[in-house]
């Protein structure tokens, strides 16, 4: 997964959320945001971005979360994958790239608690919990939790192919990740 740039804790500057519900995100193709009604106003609220799986749709995922959001006060982003199909980074289908300005525009439009940004990658044989994974750990000052949801992930994961994972290494994050793969669970 590419770079972020997005810095939510500084980035973080919409001060009032308009209106409860699903939207489009404006100038981003498929890209939604949901407002849970305890949301609406000048409460600064959490952000998950919802990676949805493949052959799955950002609207798709969105339904799935909005009971969860609904009950814990939280804000929705569910990108669309340039490919629709899957998340990846290539010269053709810069998905960090789109994620990453998605990022900072809904933290300039909606009052967001800069300080509990999170990223779920999707549910079963995907590739968004992978992509979940990886761009947690190039964005490690950027999520507060990390939840990768895959039947397969665990088998592929080492400190040496994702080094946020490496507990002996000096991270300069707090962020907690969450990891699950049929009958594996692991927390970091």
């Amino acid at each position: 997964a590419g770079s972020l740039t997005v810095r939510p804790h500084t980035m973080a500057t919409g001060t009032q959320t308009a209106q409860a519900g699903a939207q489009p995100l404006a100038g981003f193709v498929g890209y939604l945001v949901y407002v849970p009604p305890g949301c609406v106003g000048a409460r600064r609220c959490p952000l998950v971005v919802v990676l949805h799986p493949a052959y799955a749709t950002a609207q798709e995922m969105l339904e799935t979360q909005q009971p969860v959001a609904d009950q814990a006060g939280m804000l929705l982003l569910a990108p669309e994958a340039e490919d629709k199909d899957y998340f990846s980074d290539s010269n053709t289908k810069p998905d960090s790239k789109q994620i990453d300005a998605a990022l900072k525009q809904v933290l300039a439009t909606y009052a967001v608690d800069g300080d509990k940004v999170a990223l779920v990658g999707g549910k079963g044989r995907s590739s968004a919990p992978n992509y979940a994974l990886a761009l947690g750990c190039t964005g490690v000052d950027v999520f507060s939790r990390v939840a990768s949801l895959s039947a397969w992930i665990t088998f592929f994961i080492t400190p040496e192919s994702f080094p946020c994972l490496d507990k002996q290494r000096p991270q300069n994050t707090k962020a907690q990740y969450y990891l699950t793969g049929g009958l594996s669970e692991f927390m970091f």
